[in-house]
């Protein structure tokens, strides 16, 4: 597994394309989201690739925590 699957991208038949989620939802840092699970609303701190799992998202609450999950649960507002 080369390491260009960790950044977002995957290497299909030699091409590095971006993960099918993180542009269909196109969330970036700084952004305004909402977590669809729980309701919690914050804005985009960082993403990241813990080991085994799926891509996941850090978010800067407005009384001051800091919520993580998986990214497909953010939808931008």
């Amino acid at each position: 597994v080369c390491n260009c699957f960790k950044s977002g991208f995957r290497n299909l038949r030699g091409l590095r394309v971006m993960s099918n989620f993180r542009i269909k939802n196109a969330i970036n840092i700084g952004d305004k989201v909402i977590c669809g699970v729980s309701g919690v609303v914050g804005i985009v701190e960082k993403f990241y690739h813990p080991t085994s799992l799926e891509e996941q998202t850090m978010i800067l609450c407005p009384d001051g925590r800091r919520y993580h999950a998986p990214t497909r649960e953010f939808y931008k507002i």
